[in-house]
Formats: C-alpha cells, sequence, structure tokens
C-alpha cells in the first residue's frame, strides 16, 4: 500500500510538471545602454521602451525593458523583472517624454486662466500666468518630433551593448 502512494504521488507530481513546465524562458537578457540626442545635443528626461519582436521561430521573444534619459542623454535599460539589460534580439523602441501628460493640460488650463486675467485679473495674475506658458513652451521647444506613432527597431546582440544611441529627428 506504501508503494502504491509513492507511485500514485510521483505519478501526480511528474504530470504537473509535465502540464505547467519548467518556466524555463527561451529568450537571453543582455546589458543596454546608450545615448538620446537631437541634431547631436543630449535629451534628457525621455522614457525608452524596447518592446521584443516575435518572430515564426519565437513567439515569446521577452519582456520589455524601459531606461529614461538622464542630463547627458544617458540611459540603462532594466527589464519588467528589474533585471538590468533587454531580450537579445529585434525590438520596436518607442520614445515618450516624461511628465508631459500634465504639461498638455496644463497649457490649456493656463491659456485660459491667462484670458481671465487679461480681461478680469491684475496686472501681475497675468504676467505669472505668462511667465508659466512660457517656461512650458521653453521646456517643449527645440525637443525632438515624436509621438505615439515614432518608433524605430533596434538589436539587441549576444553580449550587450553601451552604443544603442539613437540621433531623433527635429
Amino acid at each position: 500500500m506504501k508503494n502504491l502512494t509513492k507511485l500514485t504521488v510521483a505519478l501526480f507530481a511528474m504530470a504537473t510538471l509535465s502540464f505547467v513546465g519548467c518556466g524555463g524562458t527561451d529568450y537571453s537578457i543582455a546589458p543596454v545602454s546608450g545615448k538620446v540626442t537631437c541634431d547631436g545635443q543630449p535629451v534628457p528626461g525621455i522614457r525608452l521602451v524596447f518592446t521584443p519582436m516575435p518572430n515564426e521561430a519565437n513567439t515569446d521573444p521577452g519582456p520589455w525593458s524601459t531606461g529614461v534619459t538622464n542630463a547627458q542623454g544617458e540611459y540603462t535599460l532594466e527589464t519588467r523583472y528589474k533585471k538590468n539589460g533587454a531580450a537579445v534580439g529585434k525590438h520596436t523602441v518607442s520614445f515618450e517624454f516624461e511628465g508631459d501628460d500634465g504639461d498638455a493640460g496644463s497649457l490649456e488650463d493656463l491659456e485660459e486662466d491667462l484670458e481671465d486675467a487679461r480681461e478680469d485679473g491684475t496686472r501681475e495674475e497675468f504676467d505669472a500666468i505668462k511667465k508659466q506658458i512660457d517656461q512650458i513652451r521653453a521646456k517643449k521647444s527645440g525637443r525632438p518630433k515624436i509621438n505615439e506613432e515614432f518608433t524605430i527597431i533596434a538589436e539587441v546582440p549576444e553580449g550587450g551593448t553601451d552604443a544603442a544611441d539613437f540621433d531623433l529627428p527635429k
């Protein structure tokens, strides 16, 4: 009876492992860093998202990776699982500015406030709102023109790279 119980437990464990799998991956992670520029000038505060591209041989090429540029336009990628790097292979790379969601709404609100201040406010209110608008516009001027449709194809080589550099169009 003891042997039958052991056999049943062993068969159940083997069946479970076959069904669930061993949890291995068909991809490897390599370190990736680089620099983002526009007309040769560093672009700070831009988020890069590397999304692995599936192919016929591998429909699950790995997790996406992301990084944000510093003041010098430099970034280092980290996977969604907080591992340094990106999956080896081809990726679509998308770009977005950090904190821009608030700027667009803020700019519209400030422009309305400016009109109100022009009609009913004091000169100090008008000047303060105008200064905020000018600061947001200056922050955005000269930056690359990117949007949701702007993507680049990039290759992450075995062994990684520290030269995944992008010069974005103005």
